[in-house]
C-alpha cells in the first residue's frame, strides 16, 4: 500500500502537492497508507485533471467535495502559477537589469584604456598645486637645516633632479631650487 512519500516519488511532486491532491479528490490527508484502488480511482484521476489544466476546485467538483478552504487553495494555486510564469513586470525588470549591466560594462571598457593618462594628468595637476609647492618648500627647508654632510645633499639633489650628476659648490643651492613643480614645462 503506497504512502505519501511513495506518491511524491511516483508522481514527481512535492509533499504539499500530494496533500492538496489528496484533499481535492476526497481522500483523508491524515492516513498513513492508501489502497491501490484509492490511488487509481481518485489520486491518479485528480493528478491527470490537474496536468490537463484543471484547477483543484475543478477536481473537488468532479469528486463532489465541498472543502471549506477551497478559496485558500485557489489562492495557493494562483501563487504557484505566478511563481512558474513570471509576470510582464518581472520580465521587464530582468531585461532592464541586464541592459544596465551591459551599459556599465561597455562604459568601463571604453574608459579603461584612458585611466593611465587620467592618473598622470591628475598627478601633474596636483604637483602644480599650492599645497604641493608648500610641501616641497618645507622639505627643502628641513634638508637645509638637517644637512651635515654633502653625501645626503648629493643624494637628495640626484633624486629631485632626475638622477643627474651634480658637482661643484652649487649643490646646496640646486637642492633648494630643485622641484618637479618648478620645472621649465610650467
Amino acid at each position: 500500500m503506497p504512502n505519501k512519500k511513495d506518491l511524491e516519488q511516483q508522481f514527481g511532486i512535492s509533499d504539499n502537492t500530494v496533500y492538496k491532491t489528496l484533499k481535492a479528490c476526497g481522500l483523508e490527508t491524515s492516513k498513513e497508507d492508501y489502497s491501490d484502488e484509492e490511488i487509481e480511482n481518485h489520486f491518479k484521476v485528480a493528478r491527470e485533471m490537474i496536468s490537463n489544466g484543471k484547477r483543484y476546485k475543478d477536481v473537488e467538483q468532479h469528486f463532489g467535495i465541498n472543502n471549506n478552504d477551497a478559496q485558500a487553495e485557489q489562492a495557493e494555486q494562483q501563487q504557484e502559477q505566478s511563481a512558474s510564469n513570471p509576470s510582464a513586470a518581472d520580465a521587464v525588470g530582468v531585461a532592464t537589469a541586464e541592459m544596465a549591466v551591459d551599459m556599465v560594462t561597455d562604459a568601463v571598457k571604453q574608459v579603461a584604456p584612458h585611466i593611465p593618462n587620467l592618473i598622470a594628468h591628475t598627478l601633474a595637476q596636483e604637483m602644480r598645486s599650492d599645497e604641493m609647492k608648500s610641501a616641497f618648500n618645507n622639505m627643502r627647508a628641513e634638508v637645509r637645516e638637517k644637512s651635515t654632510s654633502n653625501a645626503g645633499v648629493d643624494f637628495l639633489l640626484q633624486k629631485m633632479n632626475g638622477a643627474k650628476q651634480l658637482t661643484g659648490d652649487n649643490q646646496e643651492k640646486q637642492l633648494l631650487e630643485a622641484s618637479p613643480v618648478e620645472s621649465k614645462e610650467n
